[in-house]
């Protein structure tokens, strides 16, 4: 991916042609975020207290970009994509065309994308790679993770736990539903401990509107 350096407000793309994407892209028309998560901006705090400091930060499934202008305001220099252009494009006009950040916005499948070079400090996943369905999938996508961070990078992964209600998170769209994995602290374990050091996994549980929602947030680092 280019780096924000280069580039610091979106990269058009053609369309993804997944189904995938249509169903994202449906999502955000109707449930844009404006607000970061309380469990990423706990994290970001707890490990960078003194800020970002010119970092690089990849944030993997941005959505609206809410996380991703957090991290920026905090001194990361930020790379995001989502499959969805709509999201994008909300992130394009809503934070890189009326604030001061240091992000690059792009379209992307994080399924497809290439091992990148290890030049990132922090990458973030906020209920992500729990809509990856396969264990193919996973383990694909945990490599390529794995390679963009430097040694001693971190990685925050956010994912719904088993004990989670399942509508806060899946919910029918045109006929389908969006594919959710629902974890345990041994799926983590099993799924990241081949390449991370875990560090934490912590609990976050709150009502939201659909129903009780359960997360757990792993913490870990690249030795």
């Amino acid at each position: 991916m280019t780096s924000p350096d280069e580039h610091r407000k979106v990269q058009s793309s053609e369309a993804i042609g997944d189904p995938a994407s249509a169903m994202w892209d449906h999502h955000h028309t109707v449930n844009a975020s404006a607000w970061p998560s309380n469990e990423v901006v706990r994290l970001v705090m707890k490990y960078y207290p003194d800020g970002g400091n010119g970092r690089h930060a990849v944030d993997v499934g941005c959505g609206t970009g809410a996380n991703a202008w957090m991290l920026s305001e905090h001194g990361f220099k930020v790379n995001a994509f989502d499959i969805s252009e709509v999201a994008i494009k909300t992130a394009y006009e809503q934070i890189a065309l009326k604030r001061d950040v240091d992000v690059f916005f792009q379209v992307a499948d994080i399924r497809s994308l290439a091992p990148e070079d290890a030049d990132s400090d922090l990458v973030l996943d906020a209920t992500t790679l729990c809509c990856l369905t396969t264990e193919e999938e996973r383990a694909r996508v945990v490599d390529m993770i794995y390679s963009m961070l430097v040694s001693g990078g971190r990685f925050f992964s956010i994912m719904p736990s088993v004990f989670s209600a399942r509508d806060p998170f899946v919910r029918a769209v045109e006929g389908m539903d969006m594919p959710c994995t629902f974890w345990t602290k041994k799926d983590i374990e099993r799924i990241y401990g081949r390449r991370f050091k875990i560090e934490n996994i912590g609990e976050s549980i709150y009502d939201a509107r659909c129903g009780r929602a359960h997360l757990l947030i792993a913490d870990m680092v690249k030795e």
